[in-house]
């Protein structure tokens, strides 16, 4: 006979009770959108206030949630999550769509979030402190925060990969054109770095602004500033340097 398991059940309980909570304290739609241990239990969508109204509107801006139970307490005041090889799977793979892990310990009238970024994926944990616990007040505008980020780092990651393939066309052009043009061209390769570099300063300057904007951003995570950071680091003028010395 098959076998209805105790980890089953605190699953289901933690997604029962967290979709709850995001849809009663957020307004926002919760969707259940997978089968059992399949990688992701559902998504949000965010919504949006109608003014003088009780309805709101759809934004189509999605959060995929994955959501953990748990029946272990805190050591030292921190909730350790480790997740599986599934669950690196399916989160390295949509690492361009927005995703957060939620988790719900069975013993707290309360639950847990935190931005999946690639530090987390890399050391494949997830650590929870009071700083994680869900708020209503606050973790609308956070979400909407988070969203924002994730498009800007999809959009950073395009630019970076755009501005590569046209630097290495430029440089394989370099080593069989006629001298009188590759002055040219090597000025044309120094200015697509410094657009990289300038991309990647902005970039940075508007996450820094939220940053210190929010005074609760440590479920979104300043990761997302260093992976923008590391995304640029090509531009650097040593790599420039380098570029240019491989032509001849």
């Amino acid at each position: 006979m098959k076998k209805y398991t105790r980890q089953q059940i605190i699953g289901d309980i933690a997604e029962a009770y967290c979709s709850y909570r995001f849809i009663s304290g957020l307004n926002v739609i919760y969707r259940h959108t997978a089968s059992r241990d399949t990688g992701v239990d559902g998504e949000i969508e965010l919504t949006k206030e109608i003014p003088s109204e009780k309805d709101r509107h759809v934004t189509g801006k999605i959060i995929k949630v994955q959501i953990k139970g748990t029946e272990q307490e805190k050591v030292n005041n921190v909730y350790k999550v480790n997740l599986t090889d599934q669950d690196i799977h399916y989160l390295r793979s949509e690492l361009t769509i927005p995703s957060i892990v939620v988790l719900k310990p069975i013993s707290e009238e309360t639950f847990y979030w935190k931005a999946v970024n690639k530090s987390i994926i890399e050391r494949k944990v997830v650590e929870f402190t009071d700083v994680h616990k869900f708020n209503e007040k606050e973790d609308l505008n956070l979400l909407q925060i988070f969203h924002w980020f994730s498009s800007i780092r999809k959009s950073n990651e395009m630019i970076r990969e755009i501005l590569i393939d046209q630097i290495l066309d430029v440089k394989d052009i370099l080593k069989i054109a006629p001298e009188e043009i590759k002055t040219k061209l090597k000025e044309d390769v120094s200015k697509r770095f410094e657009l990289g570099n300038d991309m990647g300063k902005l970039l940075r300057k508007q996450l820094k602004d939220y940053i210190n904007y929010e005074p609760n951003t440590d479920k979104i995570g300043k990761e997302l500033i260093i992976e923008i950071e590391e995304n640029f680091e090509i531009f650097s003028k040593e790599n420039l340097n380098s570029v240019l010395k491989d032509i001849k």
